[in-house]
């Protein structure tokens, strides 16, 4: 039981390390705080994922306004970026239900986020 609650401390503090299969250590960082919708937008051609499967298209410049049904992933190119709320982020960005709001973490490299 205190491992399992050890390894959830680094999401609900909002941060969190693991390692790629290259070495590459991955920042896991809380981009706000819940809310019941996020508006999201990115800078190139990128991909939501949801946890059910569906796929969304996400256009550059178009915004997409996300809930709990839209839980999910998306994944940028290297040098694509993604507008959450008043601030760009790289990398992958995954959108977690919290109740009935949600979570956006941002995945990126150190080496990135440094």
């Amino acid at each position: 039981m205190q491992r399992a609650l050890w390894m959830l401390l680094p999401l609900a503090l909002g941060w969190g390390l693991s390692g790629t299969a290259a070495g590459a250590l991955t920042l896991r960082v809380a981009i706000g705080s819940p809310s019941r919708t996020k508006s999201i937008t990115v800078t190139h051609p990128a991909k939501l994922v949801t946890r059910i499967g569906k796929i969304h298209e996400l256009a550059p410049g178009r915004w997409f306004t996300l809930d709990t049904t839209h839980a999910g992933t998306v994944e940028l190119s290297k040098d694509a970026y993604i507008l959450v709320g008043e601030r760009w982020y790289p990398g992958v960005v995954e959108f977690h239900p919290v109740g009935d709001k949600l979570l956006a973490i941002n995945l990126v490299e150190l080496e990135t986020y440094l």
